[in-house]
């Protein structure tokens, strides 16, 4: 059951419809691990300014099954470093990231230190 929406969500990435392609994302993030076959779509989402933050949002939730999409979520933060996105919203992006990834892309963004992560926690 879950194998079958998880292709109709990968099926939906792909729509011209960037409110269904949210949708499609977001359902894939609540799914969790079960939907790592849609990392590939998702990480292709990052590129699409309309679709980056809830694709960071699927892929965090779909946790450490997630792993694949290490190197274009780096490369999407190094991006989104430079531009004039929303910091805080990214930061609160980040506790969603694969745990064993987690210390290597903080230290890549200098407006996240150890020290709001740590007041995150407490």
């Amino acid at each position: 059951m879950v194998d079958d929406e998880v292709l109709k969500y990968r099926e939906a990435l792909k729509s011209p419809e960037v409110n269904v392609r949210r949708a499609a994302a977001r359902a894939l993030g609540e799914i969790g691990s079960g939907a790592k076959d849609a990392v590939p779509e998702l990480i292709e989402a990052l590129e699409d300014e309309d679709m980056d933050l809830i694709a960071v949002w699927a892929l965090g939730r779909i946790g450490p099954a997630a792993i694949a999409a290490v190197p274009a979520m780096k490369r999407w933060l190094e991006k989104v470093n430079s531009s004039c996105r929303p910091r805080s919203y990214i930061r609160g992006q980040l506790p969603y990231l694969p745990e064993d990834k987690r210390g290597r892309f903080e230290t890549k963004i200098p407006y996240v230190t150890d020290q709001d992560q740590a007041s995150k926690h407490t």
